[in-house]
């Protein structure tokens, strides 16, 4: 959680998605404190402002209490998550998944998501050799096949050594 905002616990949330309404589709999330502990809170309200999430927490209902949240994390189990259109994918559904190119290379493991603003960057850690930086575009990404745990890629001119 990014801030405090107001006198009523509402709470300034950077969310990892790019659906502005995330928050607004779901009833609960577990929240992480900073020690690890993790607890179940039911979202009492939910709207969204400048690309943040502004969220009020059942039982949450002053500064003070959202105080004591500010830095926790927010989860929601794989299982909760609402789904995405189809070709749309979640941070963690990409993360860990192998990179092939189209003629069957393996060229290593998605390691990161970079979000440049005009699409995101597949950092790509081979096994030996410097990282691959692999554009998440259409040009680039000819298939993503989560049960098969793999991306196939058409690399552009001069992306692989």
């Amino acid at each position: 959680m990014v801030s405090v905002r107001g006198l009523r616990g509402e709470l300034k949330v950077f969310p990892h998605t790019d659906s502005p309404d995330f928050f607004c589709d779901i009833e609960s999330v577990l929240v992480r404190d900073a020690s690890g502990g993790m607890v179940r809170m039911r979202i009492a309200d939910a709207r969204h402002d400048n690309g943040m999430a502004l969220i009020r927490f059942e039982g949450v209902n002053s500064r003070d209490d959202a105080e004591r949240l500010r830095g926790a994390e927010l989860l929601l189990p794989a299982a909760e998550m609402p789904p995405l259109p189809d070709g749309r994918y979640y941070r963690f559904q990409i993360e860990g998944l192998d990179v092939r190119t189209n003629d069957g290379r393996r060229l290593g493991v998605v390691e990161e998501i970079m979000e440049t603003g005009g699409n995101d960057v597949y950092v790509v850690r081979p096994e030996h050799g410097p990282e691959i930086l692999v554009p998440a575009i259409p040009d680039v990404i000819v298939s993503v096949d989560l049960e098969k745990g793999e991306i196939v890629i058409e690399p552009l001119e001069g992306m692989i050594e």
